[in-house]
């Protein structure tokens, strides 16, 4: 990902800010992260996800009012019939649970990204218009100009991704006016027939500060956090029958880290998390690798 900003973009009277990065591109970055993929109750599917913070002399620096800057993003799907929405995200100042509320959602829109639009056709005037409507020339000039910068983002696009030698990616320009946890979703479309709630067993587990179970969808990239607890059961819902997932536990006891995941599709019976210590780094890496 990349970010270009403009000048006198921030709210400081610092010659120059620190920018801290935080991206998660994975499922078990978004796990490890906390970031659950709801939108007030609603499933949401995430094609990027990334914190952005700005300091100035270690103090927490905002955005001027209406400045905006511009992330180049890779591999955002989406089309007129899954419309793809930028949120802002809050944390459960309880729980640490990420929301991502609908009422901050911005739509991406197709041709420019997320701030350009669709593209404008501009029709030169003929000479015999301009004189009678010697405004029409006046017009058409900004109308190409306005075009014109619709346009470049998609060259800066392009290069941007033939200096970093991704052919294979495509960099989507958006336009941010925020700070802070940003996330790139579509609304994942739950028929109702088809929907069902999930009970992981976790006796082990008793869902407090030292504990979580979560469970991570298999073809899309959705992280969700348990809706009920009770005597040992976990349960997640709604979610689409038949859909493949894998069920995600984790106790801390002193400083011994246990760690669980099942394969499961949802709508199985109860599936039980039989938790095992971790005993190096390395084969906690390679038990989150399932999950990608």
């Amino acid at each position: 990902m990349q970010l270009v900003f403009p000048k006198d973009i921030f709210d400081t009277p610092c010659d120059s800010v620190e920018l801290e990065l935080i991206e998660c591109n994975s499922r078990s970055d978004a796990l490890l992260a906390n970031l659950q993929t709801k939108s007030d109750g609603q499933l949401l599917v995430s094609s990027a996800m990334f914190k952005l913070s700005a300091y100035c002399k270690g103090e927490p620096v905002s955005l001027k009012s209406r400045k905006r800057y511009a992330a180049f993003v890779p591999g955002l799907n989406f089309d007129e019939d899954n419309p793809l929405y930028v949120f802002e995200g809050d944390r459960d100042p309880h729980t640490g649970a990420m929301n991502w509320a609908e009422e901050s959602a911005q739509p991406v829109r197709l041709g420019g990204g997320g701030g350009g639009g669709r593209r404008e056709r501009c029709a030169k005037p003929g000479f015999w218009y301009r004189l009678v409507h010697w405004r029409a020339m006046r017009e058409y000039r900004a109308c190409r100009d306005r075009r014109v910068r619709i346009v470049r983002g998609v060259k800066v696009s392009r290069a941007i991704n033939n200096l970093l030698g991704n052919n294979e990616k495509k960099y989507t320009r958006t336009s941010l006016d925020r700070l802070g946890w940003i996330n790139y979703d579509i609304f994942y479309e739950l028929p109702k027939e088809q929907t069902t709630e999930q009970i992981i067993v976790a006796k082990e587990i008793e869902m407090d500060e030292y504990s979580d179970v979560s469970i991570v969808l298999r073809d899309i990239r959705s992280v969700l956090s348990a809706t009920s607890v009770g005597d040992g059961r976990v349960g997640f819902g709604p979610l689409k029958r038949g859909d493949e997932a894998y069920a995600v536990g984790f106790k801390l006891d002193g400083d011994q880290l246990y760690a669980a995941i099942q394969p499961l599709t949802i709508g199985d019976e109860a599936v039980e998390l039989d938790l095992q210590p971790v005993t190096s780094k390395k084969s906690l890496k390679k038990m989150l690798r399932q999950l990608d």
